[in-house]
């Protein structure tokens, strides 16, 4: 690296492997949770969705920071991701949200993953190796009020549970619902899966006995109704609001900064074209900063041509095709772009920023699949720096 970008330019950045990094901010991400208690109060717990590597910003050190600011309890959506944290935080109670087959019974009651039922052959599957294996193993129940997911319909919950405490190992400590549109303007379906919801609780006999749940980020910030016992906050811990908006007194801290570093500055004349398919061909004579981000990075291939960058201050569109581990920029004429200066995916840099919505827009997607994303080439840097929009 140093006979490449210079003894300087590596004092700058350190000596490190990969220049395109993402900055995890703890402390933003502690400063959400603290508005998620803000909204839903100190008597609702709550339980952090940290699947899909939380969202991309790194599971374990954001479950490290929300586990000391007092969170005990996790949601993941796959046995790996819940065998890693309970490993890491032994003292967590990590709830398998995304559901597992019969033949992984044995590995969900291995690991004293707490799971969600929603089939009895799988609710079988379990207490049978919870019987081999001499444990008792908690579970929630899945009530499926309109999603069509996982879940037992709402007009068979009440039988399916009736036969789910036959079986002697295992013990409902949960009900749960999940909603499909909390984020809508329109808040009536919500309120029709709550109604469903509502009337299983009653007929169950035990709403008072165990953890009731149903409300995402979406619903957390718009629905009191739906925060019953605990909530499952995902996106507005990572600093966005599913909603577009957040309620008065409440404000989320984005806890994500994405950048790389030019890595060579390129010179095109009239009619030359850079990248794969010649997308873009030059009209006059140009400068263009080739970055080392690409698409199996996450920066998705839909962003070509539209989506743009930071550079000293400055915004910089992207041309021609994103390929795999590049990307080209255009640089404007009156910026003095070298090799090794910081380039802005994601953030603030001066007075201009570049959003996970912005990119969302653009690329015509949700952000959350902009988060998720995120590749494993890219380093995780985490700090306790709190940035604005």
């Amino acid at each position: 690296m140093r006979g490449l970008l210079g003894a300087s330019l590596c004092r700058d950045f350190g000596e490190l492997h990969t220049v395109t990094k993402a900055y995890v901010s703890l402390g933003a991400l502690e400063h959400n949770l603290s508005q998620v208690r803000f909204l839903v109060g100190e008597a609702v717990e709550i339980m952090p969705v940290v699947k899909a590597n939380a969202y991309g910003h790194g599971m374990l050190p954001v479950c490290d920071r929300l586990h000391a600011a007092g969170v005990g309890v996790f949601g993941v959506a796959t046995i790996d991701e819940g065998i890693r944290l309970k490993e890491h935080i032994p003292g967590a109670t990590v709830v398998l949200l995304g559901g597992a087959l019969p033949a992984q019974a044995e590995a969900v009651v291995e690991a004293a993953l707490v799971p969600v039922v929603y089939d009895f052959g799988q609710a079988y599957a379990l207490d049978h190796a919870a019987s081999r294996m001499n444990k008792d193993v908690p579970v929630h129940l899945k009530i499926d009020t309109g999603m069509t997911r996982l879940g037992v319909r709402y007009d068979e919950g009440l039988a399916f549970l009736e036969r789910l405490q036959t079986l002697r190992r295992l013990g409902v400590v949960g009900l749960m619902t999940h909603l499909a549109t909390a984020d809508a303007q329109d808040s009536s379906f919500t309120m029709l899966q709550l109604d469903r919801f509502d009337s299983f609780l009653a007929s169950s006999g035990l709403r008072n006995q165990v953890v009731v749940h149903a409300a995402n980020s979406a619903a957390t910030i718009k629905c009191p109704r739906s925060h019953y016992d605990m909530v499952r906050p995902g996106l507005m811990l990572y600093g966005l609001s599913p909603t577009g908006a957040t309620p008065p007194g409440v404000t989320l801290k984005p806890i994500l900064r994405l950048t790389s570093r030019v890595l060579r500055i390129a010179r095109m004349r009239p009619g030359e074209s850079v990248g794969y398919g010649r997308e873009f061909v030059a009209k006059r004579n140009m400068q263009v900063a080739i970055v080392p981000l690409g698409y199996a990075d996450g920066y998705c291939h839909r962003l070509s041509g539209r989506a743009e960058v930071i550079i000293r201050g400055a915004r910089s569109p992207v041309i021609g095709a994103i390929s795999m581990d590049m990307i080209a920029v255009e640089i404007k004429e009156h910026c003095e772009a070298s090799v090794g200066d910081e380039v802005v995916i994601i953030g603030r840099q001066g007075t201009e920023s570049i959003s996970v919505n912005e990119l969302a827009f653009l690329a015509e997607t949700i952000p959350y699949e902009i988060l998720c994303g995120l590749g494993d080439r890219i380093d995780r840097v985490f700090v306790e720096q709190i940035w604005d929009e």
